[in-house]
């Protein structure tokens, strides 16, 4: 298969003018409509260029719409950069949907159709804004341990617990083998396993990272 210029589809994909296949551009035909049509003697005196592209435009749109109208579906895997090169004879789109693990296709939708969250407060599995973790507190020691990564645990925030200093904060945060390890600004004063609590100095809500 191949459209009027003898370009497959192969060498459509595999090249690097994606939509530049045309015999005659937009712009050339309203060029040659001026020149030819437009001016002193001539059918139209005077004109906007900006009325004559107008008209171009819905000419080609109802052209494409109601003479070759022709709906195709295509499947593709999105790759990591989250880019596809629109098909050879892609005009406009009807449905854009994705399929998930168990084969269910679902719609995406324009964003005039969609919301836009101003912010995504970290919630725990109970619905609660609060950050917990399991900490591995030391006696006399700044370090913890915590039970698994958590990226949302920043530097400067207040952390809580029965056996933790009232107003430490945090002073430094790593990961290493999905666990987060942390320092705070004081010492334990226990040994053994606490739930701790996590929250930001001003008291704002902690956002999803």
């Amino acid at each position: 298969m191949g459209l009027l210029d003898n370009q497959t589809p192969q060498a459509y994909y595999n090249g690097s003018d994606h939509g530049g296949y045309q015999f005659t551009s937009l712009t050339d035909i309203i060029n040659q409509f001026i020149v030819v049509y437009v001016g002193e003697g001539k059918i139209i005196s005077k004109v906007k260029r900006t009325d004559v592209a107008f008209h171009a435009q819905r000419a080609l749109a109802e052209l494409s719409f109601d003479t070759f109208k022709s709906c195709k579906a295509q499947e593709i895997t999105v790759p990591a950069s989250l880019q596809m090169i629109l098909p050879q004879d892609y005009v406009n789109y009807t449905k854009i949907s994705w399929v998930d693990s168990a084969g269910i296709k679902h719609p995406l939708y324009p964003t005039n159709r969609t919301s836009n969250p101003s912010s995504t407060p970290l919630q725990d599995s109970a619905g609660d804004y609060t950050l917990v973790a399991t900490g591995t507190l030391v006696d006399t020691d700044a370090t913890i341990v915590l039970d698994a990564e958590y990226s949302n645990i920043k530097v400067g925030m207040v952390v809580s617990g029965p056996n933790i200093v009232f107003g430490s904060t945090v002073l430094a945060t790593s990961n290493s083998s999905s666990i987060t390890t942390i320092e705070i600004s004081n010492d334990a004063t226990y040994s053994g396993a606490e739930t701790l609590t996590f929250t930001n100095t001003d008291g704002s809500l902690i956002l999803e990272e």
